[in-house]
């Protein structure tokens, strides 16, 4: 008899640049605020000297950001939608 195995939801991560470009600010920027603890990130292995790669959910990039706009962050609000610079 054959186990039965348990489906997962698959769970697309971000890049780094994917949430730079979703947040309207630069790579560094997205680096900066999952250092100082503003977006949650997932380390894989793999990349230069083991290091990793850094990914991010969705649903992190998308509440991280309503609190930044809360505390008044315009940097979290993309460039070209309401409340975001169109410059």
């Amino acid at each position: 008899m054959r186990p039965t195995t348990t489906q997962f939801p698959v769970i697309e991560l971000l890049r780094t640049t994917e949430v730079a470009k979703l947040l309207g600010v630069s790579p560094r920027t997205v680096l900066a605020w999952t250092k100082a603890g503003k977006i949650p990130s997932i380390l894989t292995p793999g990349g230069n000297f083991g290091a990793g790669h850094r990914r991010y959910s969705p649903a992190a990039v998308a509440a991280a950001r309503l609190q930044m706009q809360a505390a008044g962050d315009k940097r979290a609000i993309p460039q070209g939608q309401p409340g975001g610079d169109a410059t």
